[in-house]
């Protein structure tokens, strides 16, 4: 066979569409054994993420209690450290620990003394005596012995509800302040209902004591600490509010249960991330890891289990790709080859009337032209409308660059680096501008709480949530007495956020910055300003500032969206107030805005 006939026959198979049908079965085949194994191997690792997420929540639970039954000891040291403790120096103890801010989940820290039968007359007259006219031991009743809740901080009115309580006459109670008391150690108590508790956001809790002894007893023995006991320090835990504190906003993608003990019913469960409490037991799934650990003598089951869709993270998307990539080609291909045997078929019958096919060629041209031009239209208003849905695609950019950041830093050359940078730094940066356009929009979306609002504790809320800025850059905050506004709390607060953020963000650097939030009323108007020493704003910018996206500094020299002086402008004038700058350049900035005041009852 001469060598044009082989390729002839060559051109034949591949112009043949039964080629085409095999090729596509062939591809699909490969397609599948390959998605198998890639599957495979992503469970495998979504296993071991599984595993290691939670080891980290176990030992964060873990340390966490620890520690807290640290600052415990340290108030047994206190009581140690002085023939007889005032109600005064435990406030200055727990105010110094600042357990609002540093110890979350615990309700409160307090110190009960044991009470018989013989010394109750004598202990409510004492305590009375000491400012509370209505104080006693409660529950009522006839027992063999007291307890009673004498110092608790803060004490404030949730607390107060447990002043004088007596936690003995509780078994639940009873068997942990036992347990501490004749064991020298800390003890957890099992799931209670806190004294504390009100009718909204009823928590799980629990207690842990540490026994308090004269420093002279003999605690070589059980007997020996019974007749040197003195009382108990104790905390008092809100199971949902300490596992915020110690997780934040949760486990990631990882939910979980702690059971009190070893059963797993609803009656033992202390606490379920992401899940009401009412709901039944969650059945095993895939992934589902048991753990036990002793708290205190307590021991603590942790239930864990992987979230809806926990499987649909970056490393899932392989075997997806894997899919979609390999059905391309074997289609494209598939495609490529019908094609080919349609035009040489459609060849053959060109070359038998050239003229009337080219004239006929150049009509369906012009037509597909026209088509072409349509879809192209169609597609850049498609691309428009999509584009404003890129929260969700941006989060998950996002987050797998940081993953691949964190695990591939280091790996490649000066501009493999230099890239990486950039990639990250742009993820974010579109996140940010994404969040804070959501921010702005929602600010007009959201249910207007109109409600009186003490501007006092919203600033105070407002700078706790920029304390790290506040230290980092060493400024000093400070206000006049505030008044009360009408207005919706929430957003009210992010107003103070956003200009407190600006002036520290926007400081001179060669002084401490200084902010100063005061206010005037005149009327049912109250007008409030927050005041910095920064490096000021040129007054021909003082308009331009409020319009959404108006930066006056390049993002390398400061960051930010140029959202936030838009949202407070948003926020101010639904309020049916306004804001306006006061400022020169070096010397400052003030920023006024109006509210209207809150009336009497």
């Amino acid at each position: 066979m001469s060598r044009t006939s082989k390729n002839l026959r060559l051109v034949q198979i591949f112009h043949n569409p039964v080629t085409a049908w095999v090729i596509l079965v062939c591809g699909i085949a490969v397609t599948a054994a390959a998605w198998k194994i890639s599957s495979r191997y992503v469970s495998e690792r979504a296993e071991e993420r599984f595993v290691h997420r939670t080891q980290e929540i176990e030992l964060a639970i873990a340390d966490r209690m620890n520690v807290y039954e640290q600052a415990l000891w340290g108030g047994v040291g206190l009581f140690r450290a002085s023939d007889r403790v005032t109600r005064k120096e435990w406030r200055d103890y727990v105010e110094v620990l600042n357990i609002g801010a540093h110890w979350p989940g615990i309700q409160g820290m307090g110190f009960s003394v044991p009470v018989t039968p013989e010394e109750r007359a004598a202990h409510i007259e004492a305590i009375r005596a000491e400012g509370f006219p209505e104080y006693t031991i409660r529950p009522e009743g006839e027992r063999p012995l007291y307890s009673s809740i004498v110092f608790l901080e803060p004490f404030d009115w949730r607390n107060q509800r447990a002043f004088g309580f007596d936690m003995w006459s509780n078994a639940m109670r009873r068997e942990a302040m036992a347990r501490a008391r004749d064991s020298g150690v800390a003890a957890t108590s099992g799931i209670i209902t806190l004294v504390q508790e009100t009718d909204q956001d009823v928590q799980r809790g629990f207690l842990t004591y540490l026994p308090l002894y004269e420093p002279d007893g003999d605690l070589t023995n059980t007997e020996g600490r019974r007749r040197a006991f003195r009382g108990w320090v104790y905390a008092a835990f809100r199971a949902g509010d300490l596992m915020g504190g110690i997780l934040g906003s949760g486990g990631g993608d990882v939910d979980f249960e702690i059971f009190d003990g070893t059963e797993l019913n609803d009656d033992n469960r202390l606490y379920r991330s992401g899940l009401a409490p009412t709901d039944s037991i969650r059945a095993p799934t895939q992934f589902a890891r048991l753990r036990e650990i002793d708290v205190q003598g307590r021991t603590w089951t942790l239930h864990f289990y992987p979230k809806a869709g926990y499987l649909a993270g970056a490393d899932d998307s392989t075997p997806t790709l894997i899919a979609v990539a390999g059905l391309a080609i074997d289609f494209l291909l598939f495609y490529l080859i019908s094609a080919l045997a349609y035009l040489h078929r459609r060849a053959t019958r060109i070359a038998e009337d050239m003229t009337s096919e080219l004239r006929s060629a150049k009509a369906d041209l012009e037509v597909k032209v026209t088509e072409l031009e349509r879809s192209n239209d169609e597609l850049e208003k498609f691309a428009y409308v999509a584009s404003h849905d890129l929260q969700e695609p941006l989060r998950m950019v996002a987050s797998y660059a940081d993953l691949f950041g964190k695990k591939y830093r280091g790996h490649f050359d000066e501009r493999g680096e230099e890239w990486l940078g950039f990639l990250i730094d742009g993820a974010h940066r579109m996140q940010a501008l994404v969040r804070d356009l959501l921010t702005y929009s929602r600010v007009g979306q959201r249910e207007y709480n109109l409600g009186a609002v003490d501007l006092n504790e919203t600033f105070d809320s407002a700078v706790a949530d920029l304390m790290v800025a506040i230290e980092e850059s060493d400024a000093e905050i400070t206000k006049d007495p505030l008044p009360v506004v009408l207005g919706d709390a929430g957003q009210i607060r992010l107003v103070l956020q956003n200009l407190i953020s600006n002036a520290i963000k926007f400081r001179d650097p060669h002084h401490a910055s200084k902010v100063h939030v005061g206010a005037s009323q005149s009327g049912d108007v109250c007008t409030l300003f927050v005041r910095d020493n920064g490096i000021g704003i040129d007054p021909e910018f003082a308009d331009r500032i409020f319009v959404i996206f108006q930066r006056l500094h390049g993002k390398d020299e400061y960051s930010g969206t140029g959202i936030g002086l838009a949202i407070c402008k948003k926020v101010i004038e639904r309020h049916c107030g306004r804001i306006w700058l006061e400022s020169t350049p070096g010397g400052g900035s003030a920023f006024f805005f109006t509210l209207t005041a809150a009336g009497e009852d």
